[in-house]
């Protein structure tokens, strides 16, 4: 599973500022553990010490038990599921550089902001994360790259519609050329990543946040409620309502 199809919804965020003791156990959601300052020893069961010094991250699979010993330190840590239960991961990895902390910490912030939407946009910033990470796990970084900063400015426009050739002239590429490399990377076309990308987002504020479907569909960039409606249901089979209603019911 590649990570461009792995979208994450953040449950848990927070940065700590303390020693760290933590007995050996698995957790029930994926975990990031970044070092800001100090040193941490992780201990994934099974595997020997791993020394994180400040700069570095570890992404831990759900249901891996690991422990965490350290003296003082500052570390910042995002638990998260996937709407698709799946990850592309299955075992802890780890990295010695990280380049998105202010992007971590907007995580940290904007979940703990706590109003209607803040679940769904943490876990969009914790998307791109994720994209970062496979930039240093693929040799072609450069497409995954392209599909960040394109996540990027999609959500940061979710609330108008994004013509092939704005898209294009933003990132310094012909649109048919653009298109056809996310094709090749996603295996849709570039409208119909703007649209998934999009419908992702709705799903995700249909799960986590009580707002109506009439302000979703604002959001979104759609003209009225009842035509996100028709192209939400075309896209995922259920109307908006009934797929918040089958999420609550724990049908799918």
């Amino acid at each position: 599973m590649e990570y461009t199809a792995f979208h994450p919804v953040v449950k848990a965020a927070g940065v700590l500022e303390k020693k760290l003791h933590r007995e050996k156990k698995a957790e029930e959601t994926f975990r990031l553990w970044y070092v800001s300052s100090g040193e941490v020893s992780f201990c994934p069961e099974n595997g020997k010490s791993v020394k994180l010094s400040s700069g570095s991250y570890v992404l831990i699979p759900r249901g891996v038990p690991y422990s965490l010993r350290a003296g003082m330190c500052r570390t910042v840590t995002v638990a998260f599921d996937g709407i698709d239960k799946e990850a592309p991961f299955d075992v802890p990895f780890y990295g010695n550089t990280f380049e998105e902390e202010e992007k971590l910490l907007a995580v940290v912030d904007v979940f703990a902001s706590e109003t209607k939407t803040s679940g769904a946009y943490a876990s969009a910033l914790l998307c791109e994360i994720l994209l970062s990470f496979a930039d240093e796990r693929e040799e072609d970084a450069l497409p995954l790259r392209l599909v960040r900063k394109l996540d990027a400015y999609i959500a940061e426009n979710r609330d108008a519609d994004i013509p092939n050739t704005e898209l294009a002239a933003v990132f310094g590429y012909h649109p048919f050329y653009l298109s056809q490399l996310m094709k090749s990377k996603t295996g849709l076309t570039l409208r119909q990543y703007v649209a998934a990308y999009r419908f992702r987002l709705a799903k995700t504020l249909l799960e986590n946040t009580d707002a109506s479907v009439s302000d979703i569909a604002m959001q979104l960039g759609f003209s009225d409620a009842s035509y996100f409606t028709k192209c939400f249901k075309k896209e995922v089979g259920l109307t908006p309502k009934e797929y918040r209603n089958s999420k609550q019911d724990g049908e799918c």
